[in-house]
């Protein structure tokens, strides 16, 4: 036997007190009266109980008091120590535990048996709390206070990640590495791939709540401009079945206070290893730009991955000024182009730009006539240049000499502005030389050698990119080709930042994909019983050492308290 509380042994001096009180009252001096006599026979007649009534009442009482120290003390049988739990209870706070096949869901069912477990904790057991989603979370550590272990349980709520329940198990260990008689319990609906794994480890139990059911997600939704008419959102959209069970339903996909699109898919049912995905693509209006979110419909296991949403920018008018000659097939190509607003930079190209904010600015076929000398700052298209009107962009042109080649053109780039564009065919007579100041690249040349595309990432003192066409466009037979316009309306998308971004949807609450899959690995059902030892679910000896002090009290009061007359 062993003792909590050794240091209250000190009240035990307490006897020596209450044998002299009770030598104090057998004291007393003899008084001889007239009828001495009388009392000395009758008391020589008392019996011998009589006699000893008082002794015996301070043995008793000498008795209680040791019995009250003793409970004082806290006492316990070693071996119950000896015997004694450390428990580590991990509870699955993963996105899958919102499933609600069963009632009111997973989460709230492995609470519930959690408390039968922290419930079953008695004075010579210890236990922790942990919590596993995408980190590993210590909510209380080894205590014996079930109100400490409760209000852990009661603070945990379900993530929207996954579970790191091998990287729990393995905290869980560590922590019952130097202490005896470890146990590890795991809520969880063990739909985690390494769930059966764990089930088989030594001193670890897996409580795991759910079964087969059907759950259906989004997994994906990607949106993009359409590349002829930037006003238009090509927008494609995945549908996962997760589940056991095969499923049909609705999503319905639209811009917020906007068009909406509603699509039915009918998946059949997963199989292990093997998930049930559906795809559909389809075209819709997104000029104004927000919030594009793709919604499935009705009741499913878990509501809160039937939803992506993407924010997909506003697509405005993007300013061109333009300046050149108004009979230009480049001007004719602009004003064709969605998503882009022409303005007209021939007499000024200074006053246009302060009209638009942040503007792209086209230069076709100058020459003294319309000269390019300006303070214009934006992106560049320079096409055919002629002669020295473009000396305040520091590009050194030679007038009138112009190089005359017989060749096809050979792409040298596979640059974004050429996607869709086949120049190996296109003959070109004549090409316009230029001396750069700065670092330039040549993204398309003839099969001679000469420059047909170039790109300058700074141009001059303005510090902005810029597009060189040399071609004329008199001398090939680009101009009469499908992929002279597609050419103009790559370069000028590229300048002016109208490019096919694609926006990929983020999860509505950030849920990790696997999380989706519900469907619970193949392990053994536990019936657990939490309880060690049902004979450890008694009350502390200090108890029955109380009782065993009432029953003495009592004892006393009849022995002396409540004394005979004689």
């Amino acid at each position: 036997m062993n003792f909590f509380s050794p240091e209250q042994c000190w009240w035990g001096s307490a006897a020596v007190l209450l044998a002299l009180l009770y030598l104090v009252r057998l004291g007393g001096k003899l008084h001889e009266v007239s009828a001495y006599g009388i009392w000395r026979e009758a008391l020589a007649r008392r019996s011998l109980w009589r006699r000893w009534q008082r002794y015996l009442s301070l043995l008793l009482a000498i008795l209680l008091l040791a019995v009250l120290v003793l409970a004082l003390c806290d006492p316990y049988f070693t071996k119950r120590t000896d015997e004694a739990r450390h428990m580590v209870v991990i509870v699955d706070t993963s996105a899958s535990m919102f499933a609600a096949d069963v009632e009111p869901d997973r989460f709230a069912r492995s609470l519930a048996q959690a408390r039968q477990a922290v419930g079953a904790v008695n004075m010579f057991e210890q236990m922790a709390i942990l919590s596993a989603s995408k980190t590993v979370g210590i909510e209380c550590g080894m205590t014996g206070d079930r109100d400490q272990l409760y209000a852990a349980l009661e603070s945990l709520t379900p993530s929207n990640t996954g579970a790191q329940l091998t990287e729990a198990v393995e905290t869980a260990r560590k922590m019952l590495a130097d202490k005896p008689n470890g146990k590890i319990f795991v809520f969880t609906d063990a739909a985690h791939p390494d769930a059966e794994k764990i089930a088989d480890l030594e001193n670890v139990e897996v409580i795991a709540q759910g079964g087969p059911t059907a759950n259906a997600a989004v997994t994906n939704l990607v949106a993009r401009p359409r590349l002829d008419d930037p006003t238009l959102l090509e927008v494609v959209v995945e549908v996962t079945n997760f589940g056991s069970k095969a499923v049909e339903r609705e999503l319905t996909v639209g811009l917020q206070d906007g068009e909406e699109t509603t699509l039915t898919f009918t998946l059949p049912a997963a199989e292990r290893n093997r998930l049930r995905s559906k795809t559909q693509a389809f075209t819709m209006e997104s000029a104004a730009g927000g919030l594009l979110a793709a919604q499935l419909t009705g009741k499913d296991t878990i509501a809160a991955d039937d939803r992506l949403y993407v924010a997909v920018p506003s697509r405005q008018p993007r300013e061109v000024v333009f300046v050149g000659p108004e009979d230009s097939e480049v001007l004719a190509i602009l004003q064709a182009m969605p998503g882009i607003q022409v303005v007209n930079g021939t007499g000024g190209p200074d006053a246009a730009a302060q009209e638009v904010d942040e503007p792209v600015f086209v230069f076709h076929r100058l020459s003294e006539e319309h000269p390019a000398t300006c303070n214009c700052l934006g992106p560049y298209l320079f096409v055919e240049p002629l002669d020295h009107a473009y000396e305040t962009f520091d590009l050194e042109i030679e007038p009138g000499e112009t190089v005359p080649v017989r060749a096809t053109i050979q792409q040298k780039s596979e640059a974004a502005v050429l996607a869709g564009v086949e120049l190996s065919t296109v003959v070109v007579e004549e090409t316009i030389p230029i001396a750069f100041k700065d670092s330039t690249e040549s993204l398309v040349t003839a099969t001679s050698g000469e420059p047909i595309l170039t790109y300058i990432p700074t141009v001059g003192y303005t510090k902005h990119p810029a597009y060189v066409l040399h071609t004329r466009t008199g001398k090939t037979d680009l101009l009469l080709r499908r992929e002279f316009p597609l050419l103009i309306t790559n370069l000028v998308r590229d300048l002016a930042g109208v490019q096919s971004n694609v926006y990929s949807a983020q999860p509505d609450r950030f849920i990790d994909p696997i999380e989706s899959n519900v469907t619970p690995q193949e392990i053994a059902a536990a019936d657990v019983d939490f309880v060690a030892d049902r004979r450890d679910r008694g009350r502390p000896l200090w108890v029955y050492l109380l009782g065993l002090a009432i029953m003495l009290f009592v004892a006393e009061w009849f022995l002396f308290q409540r004394g005979v007359t004689v």
